[in-house]
């Protein structure tokens, strides 16, 4: 359920927002928020100190964050090459798929199995992505937990909405 405070969307001052530990950012349209709200979204981040969660492939599809405040704040750099998101149903026989880097497979919020092997099965059995977008590179003080295998087989470097970062 949507919290009575959002019901009538993102929080138009920076009292109502810095009340939250954490802004989620779902399949967000290039044009979903305005100049001004990413502005306060970045000073959440980087003032307050605030989480933020950046997922789905509307949020990376043709850039839409490159430029902004709120990329400043993120724990990698959003690049101009590429299209935008690389859907695999666009590619005959084409699949991507997820594997967790040596810090992944060792960091908190990656583990869900009970012990370290069970959580190495469950992420091989992670069904294939549907698309990876093209991001850049981690900036000093990110910790890459998982990579993106393109489908032909080597991993890329710096993909996918899903490649996880976090700012330590």
């Amino acid at each position: 359920p949507i919290s009575p405070q959002l019901a009538s969307g993102f929080p138009q001052d920076r009292r109502t927002l810095y009340q939250y530990d954490v802004l989620v950012l779902a399949n967000l349209e290039a044009d979903a928020l305005s100049r001004a709200d990413l502005e306060m979204a970045a000073g959440f981040v980087g003032d307050r100190g605030g989480g933020v969660l950046v997922l789905g492939a509307r949020s990376f599809d043709r850039q839409g964050l490159l430029g902004t405040a709120l990329e400043e704040v993120l724990p990698l750099g959003l690049s101009d090459r590429g299209g935008g998101v690389v859907r695999t149903s666009s590619r005959a026989g084409a699949a991507f798929s997820l594997s967790l880097t040596p810090e992944g497979q060792s960091h908190p919020v990656m583990r869900i199995g009970s012990t370290p092997a069970d959580t190495a099965k469950r992420w091989k059995s992670v069904p294939p992505l549907a698309g990876a977008a093209g991001l850049g590179a981690p900036r000093p003080g990110a910790q890459v937990l998982a990579l993106v295998n393109a489908p032909a087989g080597r991993s890329e470097e710096h993909t996918s909405e899903l490649q996880s970062h976090l700012n330590l």
